[in-house]
Parts: structure tokens; sequence; C-alpha cells
């Protein structure tokens, strides 16, 4: 499957446009319609009955979502070589992540405009109780036009109907743009979508991702800190926009956006407003990573042109004769000279002796318990069932399914996690460090089921 074929199906291949871990996008030619088209063949992922059936019916919804000019078509789908492929249109352009790179040459107007874009259309998709997953820049288009197109809905997950065809506790979507509640592998909705565009709008801005960096240390990042602020990378950036990006960017799904439509309308507010004070549209630059003296914008001007109105211009100063100008600082000089003789009589005439006070000793305020974060993983997926420390007390679990990140008082710990097949289970023992992480992970073979089974006398087992 690595060379590029010459068909799927009644589709003639042209060439392969992209690729990942999951699969390959090819641009081709359907002959049958005459015109172009978007092939993602699935390589990775969609090995059994289950996943099969849940990609075709979730590829069927988003078929029948009606169209928005923010969201790909689907066309098509099938089967090649017995992997699942997607037929969609193809969309001309550059990815939002290579538009990203040249953020210090897209005005902020227009930025906004691409963020705008990228909630409405995702508000759509949630009408129809679709949550998309795995927002991220690559994932979303932008036409020679500027109009924003998302992209692979592929590990979509329907907020109602067919819930039982994506397996609970499974992990699904790029760590780096994951809301907490996602990377914990807890229930999720629409505002797990929320925080990702947030994710995209901070990357979008500042031209650094929100929360950088490889696995384990982004899930500690994403669960229990906050990103640098955008304030500090990008100072001239309106707090309006700053303010937009951290209620999207909320730890407790609560505290987010409750929806996109609430987003999209404070975008294009913003953006309004920015394009009124900015007719010419000139350019925010960002500081590259490397190079933050190239910033060489004027904040104080950008500042002004936002909040201070074009009318307001401090007056002339007024003329004062020569001659009430000496009067009125010999006057200020004989003030001063006053003040300065009657400080130094009321310290002659001071001769109170004040009292030593007592020092009173205060207990030390209690040193705060050092904790640090267990990230707990298992393949394929399990369930824990017991959390116990040093001295065996147990601790409670809130969420029962890897993966997890749990925040624990520093020590020794052993975690017990039960194979979601059988009832075979592995302990583990972890040392927590303080503020610090590490990793509890658990594969579960074929063997541990079998030798599960065989000890227990099984019938059949060997």
């Amino acid at each position: 499957m690595s060379s590029t074929p010459k068909f799927i199906d009644r589709f003639e291949i042209v060439d392969r446009i992209g690729h990942g871990g999951m699969g390959a996008v090819y641009l081709a030619r359907d002959p049958k319609l005459h015109r172009q088209v978007a092939i993602k063949l699935i390589l990775e992922g969609f090995d059994n009955e289950e996943s099969r059936e849940r990609f075709e019916r979730e590829a069927r919804s988003i078929a029948n979502l009606a169209t928005h000019r923010n969201i790909v078509t689907i066309f098509d789908s099938g089967d090649y070589n017995g992997k699942p492929y997607i037929v969609m249109e193809y969309v001309p352009g550059e990815t939002l992540a290579a538009k990203t790179r040249q953020a210090d040459a897209i005005p902020l107007v227009q930025k906004l405009d691409y963020l705008e874009q990228l909630c409405a259309g995702l508000a759509h998709a949630h009408q129809a109780q679709i949550v998309h997953r795995d927002i991220k820049p690559v994932n979303v288009m932008v036409t020679p036009q500027g109009v924003v197109k998302i992209l692979d809905f592929g590990i979509a997950h329907l907020g109602t109907a067919h819930t039982n065809l994506t397996s609970s506790g499974t992990v699904m979507g790029t760590f780096n743009y994951m809301s907490p509640e996602q990377i914990k592998g807890e229930a999720i909705d629409e505002r797990s979508d929320i925080f990702a565009v947030g994710a995209v709008a901070y990357e979008l801005f500042s031209r650094r991702q929100a929360f950088p960096g490889v696995l384990p240390a982004v899930f500690h990042q994403v669960v229990s800190s906050s990103p640098v602020s955008l304030t500090e990378i990008a100072p001239d950036l309106p707090p309006e926009v700053v303010a937009i990006v951290d209620k999207a960017l909320e730890k407790r799904a609560a505290d987010r956006y409750q929806d996109l439509e609430t987003m999209s309308v404070a975008v294009a507010r913003e953006r309004e407003r920015v394009a009124t004070h900015f007719r010419n549209e000139p350019t925010i630059r960002i500081p590259r990573p490397t190079d933050r003296e190239a910033l060489t914008l004027d904040s104080k001007a950008i500042a002004a042109a936002l909040k201070t109105p074009a009318a307001s211009v401090p007056p002339e100063p007024r003329r004062v004769p020569v001659f009430r100008r000496t009067l009125e600082v010999a006057g200020a000089a004989a003030v001063t000279l006053a003040l300065i003789m009657g400080a130094r009589w009321i310290a002659t005439r001071s001769s109170t002796v004040v009292a030593p006070t007592t020092a009173v000793a205060r207990a030390p305020a209690p040193s705060p318990v050092a904790t640090g974060t267990v990230l707990v993983d298992a393949v394929p997926w399990a369930e824990v069932t017991l959390i116990a420390d040093g001295q065996g007390t147990r601790r409670p679990i809130a969420q029962p399914f890897t993966p997890m990140a749990l925040q624990l008082s520093a020590g020794p710990y052993d975690i017990t996690l039960k194979d979601p097949q059988s009832p075979a289970t592995r302990t583990v023992r972890v040392d927590v460090p303080a503020n610090g992480s590490v990793r509890a992970f658990v594969e579960f073979k074929k063997t541990d089921v079998d030798d599960y089974f065989r000890r227990a006398g099984w019938p059949g087992s060997r």
C-alpha cells in the first residue's frame, strides 16, 4: 500500500497530495461526473468490524449534513482492498497551518475572519449532533478566495445516535489541541471542539502552539497548565481578542463558550471593530520564536488607534507672560523652603522615646503538599480498579477508563488495571515525583487473557 494506486474503484488517481498516521489523501478524477475530487484512504485503525461500521455510519451522517460553505462536501465512501475511503470535494489552497507560518503577513482583520468562518462551520456540524474531535490547523483549508473549509471528520463522534459505536474510554485526536476532558478519556460534547478552536486561534495569533511538546509532557500542560499569555507574545493584540481566546481555552467546559454561535458573534463583533479602526488593514507583526527583536510595530500607535477616539487631540499649550511666569516660580520656591524648615523644627522638638515592640512569634504556615501527575494508559485500553498509596490507602477513582491523568501526592502507588475483554488484571508500581509526571503503562496481550482462562480452568483452555 506504500505505492500510489492508479485507480481507487472508478476514480483515476492523479497524485498523492497528503499523508499521515492514519492514511493518505489523493487528488483524483471522477470520470463519471468529469470533476476533480480528493480521496482519503484510511490505512490504519479500522481493522475490525466494529470500527468499520462506525466509520461508515459516521461518513454517511456527515455526507447527509446540509451543505455549508465552511465544511468540505462528502460525495461518496467505499472500500478498496479492505481499506475504507471517503471521496470529497477537492479544495485548492493552503492549510491554516501553512497560513500560520506566514501569520505576520496576514492582517488582523483577516485572521479574525478565518476564525469566524471556522466557528460557523463547526456550529453547523454541532447542530446535527456531530463533534469533530480533531480540529487542528492542518484540518482547516483556506481557498485562494479566503474561504475556510473544515476537513477530516474521519474520527467525528456522533453526539446522540450511534454513540455505542465509539469505544468508551478511547482517546482519538491530536494531543496538542485536545480538551482536558478529551485527553482524560471522559465524555465530550461540542465544548471540546470549542477548546480546540481556542488552541487553533492561539496559534494563529501567536505563531506557536498553546500546548507544545510531546507525550507525556503535553498531558500535564493541557490538563493542569495555562499557556503563555498572548499579551506576552503579541502585546499589540487588542485585549478583546485575547479575552475571546482565553475563554475558549478554559480548563472546565462549563467556563468556556457554551456554543460556537456565541463565540462566532464575539469574533464577528471584534472583527468589525478592528476593521473600523484599521481602514488600511495594517499588519500586526508577531515576533518569530527565535527572533523577538523582529517586532517592529509601534504598540503605542496601535493602542491609540484602538482605544482613543480620532477627535481626541490634546489642546495647544497656553502662552504665559514672562513676568507672571517669574512670580509663579518664585512663589513655588518660597513654599518649598517653608516646608523644609517646618520639617526640621518638628524633628528637633520630637523627644518622645518609643518603647520597642515585642515581636509576636507566628506559627509557620503549613507547607503545601507536593503533588505530581500519573499518566495511566493501556493497550488496547483498560479499567482502573485500584489506586493505593504506600500505606495501602485506596484513592477514589472518578473516571475508571484509560487513558487518564491523575493528580496525586508525591510518593509510591500501586495501580491495578483490568483487561476490557477478560477478568485478567495487572498491577503497576509507580513513584510519583513532586511537581513532575510519571507514566503507568500496561499492554494486555492475547497470552495474558489465555493464561488467565487456563489458570481459571475454563473449558477449552490449554
